[in-house]
């Protein structure tokens, strides 16, 4: 019965119609217990940094190691553990669904960038061979291999520069991101303009993938290939609906 509020979790507190939506995935809290049924909430320390432990006392009730505050989870119609409730009323833990869990969604997200990644860095490579190895003769595919066409090609380089400026400017501002003001709004406007382009280029993807995946005369390889940009690009453009990347 202990073991029922393990999980993920995220505050009621939170951003859920604006941009500010991306933050929840780096605000998660796990609640886990040990064999002698101690619980403890991942982001909630004390005051000397030192992680807080709660002890049973009671059904769905545990208090602080050493301390007085108390914790409560709540239930719903079907016995579940949904929410956790502290002694402080202005906010409680919720549960997450799955499909919005970051162990789920950020690996997610890491390996459809680095599909995509390849996909730029083989083109750039191949343009930078044609402007500066012109003199050497082209390169020649082996029979039923086929180049990725314009369109996924084009989608890769919009999720990548998109994603890329957003996390390069997260990891910069740093703790200074936060809040944001007026002058974010031009920038507003052009991440959704940038994320619209995206979603619009990744159609193309999709549609290649759905014809050359069915092409008997085609490589498993390629056929692959192409299948792995448009499922990379149909769950970018998820993700950035989703989170309110545009919108």
């Amino acid at each position: 019965q202990l073991k029922a509020i393990v999980g993920a979790y995220e505050s009621t507190r939170r951003a859920d119609s604006t941009k500010l939506k991306l933050d929840n995935l780096f605000s998660q809290a796990r609640a886990s217990v040990d064999k002698d049924g101690v619980l403890q909430v991942s982001n909630f320390d004390d005051l000397r940094g030192h992680a807080i432990k709660w002890k049973p006392i009671g059904k769905d009730l545990w208090e602080e190691v050493d301390g007085q505050e108390r914790l409560f989870a709540i239930r719903d119609g079907r016995n579940r553990i949904v929410r956790v409730a502290f002694d402080f009323p202005g906010v409680q833990l919720q549960r997450i669904p799955w499909y919005e869990n970051n162990r789920l969604i950020l690996p997610a997200v890491a390996a459809s960038l680095f599909i995509l990644g390849v996909i730029v860095i083989c083109s750039l490579l191949r343009l930078g061979r044609r402007v500066f190895m012109r003199n050497r003769p082209p390169k020649v595919l082996e029979p039923r291999m086929m180049l990725l066409t314009m369109g996924p090609r084009m989608a890769a380089f919009a999720w990548i520069i998109l994603l890329g400026s957003i996390a390069g400017y997260f990891m910069v501002a740093g703790n200074d991101l936060l809040p944001p003001n007026p002058a974010w709004f031009k920038w507003f406007v052009l991440m959704n303009w940038a994320t619209g382009v995206a979603i619009f280029l990744s159609l193309f993807a999709v549609i290649s993938a759905m014809l050359k995946g069915r092409r008997g005369d085609l490589r498993w390889t390629t056929r692959v290939k192409f299948v792995m940009v448009g499922v990379a690009c149909v769950f970018l453009c998820w993700f950035a609906i989703h989170l309110n990347v545009i919108g």
